[in-house]
């Protein structure tokens, strides 16, 4: 089963791989271009994804706060080295179960993807798993 997002929300089609910065754009409401230039000052490379210690920093500078990182898997365990376990360990938790949970704006991280949360409601491209594993979530 696929969670349909409510919203495709901003940065769509602007770049590629820009989901981190599209994420962030979604859950803050800020401007989307201004996000996509500060992402680039702290590294991230247009057409490209880019690691935790490019986008964290940026989410953390417009005022996120990391709620923890989930599970055992190998992103989980990646997310606690790059941050030398810096944030709490959670449980491990799927999308589905972790949406009504998350009241608020957020924004939730799966392997290789991140998407914006608003009130339990998904905002972004393209439909997600349901069984999806959380790795981590910034709360805004």
């Amino acid at each position: 089963m696929r969670i349909t997002p409510i919203s495709k929300g901003v940065g769509v089609g602007v770049d590629r791989n820009n989901c981190t910065v599209r994420a962030l754009a979604n859950a803050t409401g800020m401007d989307y271009d201004k996000l996509h230039t500060e992402m680039k000052t702290f590294g991230r490379k247009d057409g490209k994804g880019c690691r935790i210690d490019v986008w964290l920093p940026v989410y953390k500078m417009f005022g996120g706060s990391v709620r923890g990182i989930f599970g055992t898997t190998n992103a989980a365990r990646y997310f606690a080295k790059m941050t030398k376990n810096e944030y709490p360990r959670k449980e491990g938790t799927t999308l589905k179960t972790i949406l009504p949970k998350l009241t608020g704006k957020h924004i939730c991280l799966i392997q290789g993807h991140a998407f914006a949360v608003i009130n339990g409601q998904v905002i972004d491209s393209f439909g997600i798993e349901a069984g999806s594993r959380i790795t981590m979530v910034i709360d805004f």
